[in-house]
């Protein structure tokens, strides 16, 4: 449930509800005193550590890649020769030629 804040216009007062947005509909058509006033936004985001993935995960990340050497997840993760490199270079160069 949100939390809204709510300052009386006569006395300055302020204050916080939990409640649904119907809830604080109803609040300020009964309480025409209060009106809604901002403070700050809850925001609770970011990626912590843990969701990044550890080594575990990227090695069996690059084992799957190894099996599918033409899928994106084998861009990103898996192990690739210079040989390798140098013929996707000379591919996508062609490639972009053609088009």
């Amino acid at each position: 449930m949100p939390r809204y804040d709510f300052k009386n216009k006569e006395t300055g007062e302020e204050l916080e509800k939990f409640c649904t947005y119907d809830e604080k509909v109803l609040f300020l058509q009964q309480n025409p005193q209060w009106q809604s006033s901002f403070k700050e936004m809850n925001i609770i985001g970011g990626v912590s550590k843990s969701q990044l993935g550890d080594s575990g995960w990227k090695d069996t990340l690059s084992k799957i890649a190894e099996k599918h050497p033409t899928s994106p997840l084998a861009d990103r993760y898996g192990k690739k020769t210079i040989k390798q490199l140098k013929a996707r270079r000379a591919y996508d160069k062609h490639k972009k030629r053609t088009k």
